[in-house]
């Protein structure tokens, strides 16, 4: 009997321990104050925004450029460490970028939200824009590519056209006198040490709605595609120290000369080499300039020529040298889209300015070479 006393009072004792126990841990009926609850979501929400404008992969341009090689293909620039220095230049100004939009050019203060959470680095959306320069790639390849939408990808480009067009153009690349004959070679520069520029012409097609307008020539294969011309200028070393803006294609070499603004760089006792094609005798009088001219027609082997017509030969071909280092941007060989017309001049500066960064057009000095 006792024993039996003794063991229910002993389950009633854990029954109540139990209850103490399931008062103490009930969950359901406890809740926490509400104020403690909005602080804790406004901690997550912060968290969450922080994590998001984080990059957690590495930028494109590590995972797609290792080698020089790699770099000289989707940049042009020739090596890693040109690009690295070429990029370290600008990314100070680069960093305050202003976003292009088809309202209009973005007030900062408007725009700063926007860059906070830009979604891609910045050093892959230069990235980009070289790859489109470089591969003529278009809009919806960078956009899958990149991970982005057309939109994005569009104001991107006409962004860092607009950018690099202002930020290159403010460094003066056209060489005075004393420069030039300081760049020139040792080999060329008894020879003709008051030559200043070697001009050469070039064109460049950009797609249009096909309306009819004075300056379109459309050739076969492209119905609808205004055709563009500019003029380039090479000093005897080999970089490129003028670049036109675009006109129209119709416009012949001589009106190209007159309108394109060089001849209010260069001075009196200048030497002008240009090809056969440029009659701009009249032009260059009234400014004291001197133009040299290959012979138009070649009555002997370019090697029984006199040093005189040897050396004009051999900066006509630099000259043209330069024109295809600027052409191999592959925007430049196929009609320029239209969603582009409106920055076409600056995409043409750009190509021609960066050019300028890929090392001699000579590099083995044979093309100067007048012994051979």
């Amino acid at each position: 009997m006792e024993k039996s006393v003794s063991s229910k009072l002993g389950s009633f004792a854990n029954m109540e321990r139990a209850a103490i126990v399931l008062r103490e841990h009930d969950y359901v009926c406890s809740q926490p104050p509400s104020d403690e609850v909005e602080g804790a979501l406004e901690k997550v929400q912060k968290i969450k925004q922080v994590v998001s404008s984080l990059v957690l992969y590495r930028p494109l341009l590590e995972r797609w450029c290792v080698s020089d090689d790699d770099f000289r293909y989707f940049t042009r620039f020739p090596s890693k460490c040109v690009f690295s220095v070429f990029w370290t230049a600008i990314e100070p100004t680069a960093s305050r970028l202003v976003y292009w939009s088809r309202s209009g050019l973005v007030k900062e203060e408007d725009d700063f939200d926007s860059r906070l959470q830009r979604k891609l680095p910045l050093i892959d959306e230069f990235f980009m824009f070289c790859m489109h320069l470089s591969l003529g790639q278009k809009e919806g390849v960078l956009a899958r590519t990149f991970g982005l939408s057309l939109t994005r990808v569009n104001q991107i480009l006409i962004t860092w056209a607009n950018y690099l067009y202002l930020l290159l153009g403010s460094i003066g690349i056209w060489m005075t006198q004393i420069q030039v004959r300081q760049a020139i070679p040792f080999k060329l520069l008894q020879h003709c040490h008051n030559v200043r520029v070697i001009v050469a012409s070039t064109e460049i097609g950009c797609e249009n709605q096909g309306t009819d307008t004075v300056c379109s020539e459309k050739p076969s294969g492209h119905t609808n595609v205004t055709r563009y011309r500019a003029l380039i200028g090479v000093a005897p070393c080999g970089s490129i120290t003028f670049a036109s803006k675009l006109f129209p294609g119709f416009m012949s070499n001589e009106e190209l000369v007159r309108v394109s603004g060089i001849l209010d760089l260069l001075q009196p006792g200048d030497q002008l080499i240009a090809d056969k094609d440029f009659d701009i005798e009249k032009l260059l009088e009234d400014t004291g300039v001197k133009l040299l001219k290959f012979p138009s027609k070649r009555r002997c082997p370019i090697e029984m020529m006199d040093l005189k017509a040897r050396i004009i030969d051999r900066l006509l071909a630099l000259a043209k040298r330069a024109v295809r280092r600027v052409k191999e941007y592959q925007i430049l060989n196929s009609p320029i889209p239209l969603s582009f017309a409106e920055t076409l001049n600056q995409i043409w500066s750009c190509c021609c300015m960066m050019a300028n960064y890929q090392g001699s057009l000579d590099p083995d000095g044979k093309l100067l070479d007048l012994t051979k």
